[in-house]
């Protein structure tokens, strides 16, 4: 009984060790900063104001966003969750607001994701249906 228990103990770590190793080779880990967006129905792209610095930091699962003030220093919003990446396709489980969007709890936004060496695009729609699209450069 102690041998069969101890065997399964052991095929069920080697499995999350497989699946942990394989969220390893996620290529959004690290810490990200927020370069430009679009929202809506725009064509073009706006740059981050310099008074602001959104930064997004990936573990092999889970994210976090923080944004700021750079002058008072003070942060003004951030969220966090979960993530999955499949080929292009990008989402988002939204399951700690960290300082505004309490309904966004539970929430899931969908994105194509475009990786181009240390820059990334995330393109789709947010769960209340906003269209978003915003560019991220990694920071060394």
């Amino acid at each position: 009984m102690i041998k069969s228990i101890s065997m399964a103990l052991a095929v069920i770590v080697s499995a999350l060790a497989a699946q942990a190793a394989a969220q390893d080779n996620s290529p959004l880990l690290g810490t990200w900063e927020l370069v430009k967006s679009r929202e809506g129905n725009a064509t073009d792209y706006t740059d981050v104001s310099k008074q602001q610095r959104q930064l997004a930091l990936y573990t092999p699962t889970y994210f976090a966003v923080v944004g700021y003030n750079t002058a008072s220093k003070k942060a003004d919003r951030g969220l966090g969750g979960r993530y999955t990446i499949s080929g292009e396709d990008y989402a988002e489980i939204i399951e700690f607001p960290a300082i505004r969007g309490k309904a966004a709890t539970g929430n899931t936004n969908l994105f194509k994701l475009r990786l181009e060496g240390d820059r990334f695009t995330k393109t789709g729609t947010l769960s209340n249906g906003r269209k978003l699209s915003e560019v991220w450069q990694k920071v060394k």
